[in-house]
């Protein structure tokens, strides 16, 4: 066994449930709509707006590229057994 096996494991569906760095991005990301109100599209478009819908375009593009590589990295790991696994809960719900 080389040293990398030793310090790397498969991801498991409970890894993912408590990935501090996507839930983090979520909450980062929510917390910037919230603020800049960029939901309501009522409002006009002036210098401090659009630098406001910037930077939460900016948090959305970071959340997805975290939540993308955890999924990709989550792929390539145990597949056949995770898709069984995801099936198995989602038949629970």
């Amino acid at each position: 066994m080389n040293k990398l096996q030793t310090f790397t494991r498969p991801d498991t569906i409970e890894d993912l449930k408590e990935t501090d760095l996507v839930q983090l991005a979520r909450r980062l990301l929510d917390a910037t709509v919230v603020s800049t109100d960029a939901l309501n599209g009522g409002q006009e478009i002036n210098e401090q707006r659009l630098k406001e819908l910037k930077l939460v375009l900016g948090f959305l593009n970071a959340s997805n590229s975290v939540i993308k590589t955890k999924l990709q990295v989550f792929k390539m790991t145990g597949l056949p057994e995770k898709i069984a696994e995801v099936k198995k809960s989602a038949e629970s719900l």
